[in-house]
């Protein structure tokens, strides 16, 4: 009798925070993690299998680069969105766009 091998159903708040494995790694360990902005809200955070997009730094780390995010920037394909570690922290309110005359 063969036996179908399944893989292991993470919930959607698993898939967010990572599992608890990687919690209790994390935690044992004494690894933060960088503040995450800009993630994909809609239809397609629902088909996310796995958080891949992390990045971890230890006390020391995280005191001298206090503000740094990570930041997912414009899709570049159909599946692959690059991701930038800022380490000064989110940069400050864009500029007031210029003025435009509106179309009539």
């Amino acid at each position: 009798m063969t036996r179908k091998v399944t893989p292991a159903r993470l919930s959607f708040r698993d898939k967010l925070l990572g599992s608890f494995a990687l919690v209790a790694i994390r935690s044992r360990i004494d690894l933060l993690e960088a503040k995450l902005v800009k993630i994909e809200k809609g239809y397609r955070a629902f088909y996310m299998t796995r958080r891949l997009d992390r990045a971890y730094g230890d006390i020391a780390w995280r005191l001298d680069v206090s503000k740094a995010v990570l930041e997912h920037l414009t899709r570049m394909h159909p599946d692959h969105k690059p991701i930038l570690l800022r380490c000064g922290g989110f940069p400050l309110r864009p500029r007031p766009r210029p003025f435009r005359f509106q179309a009539m």
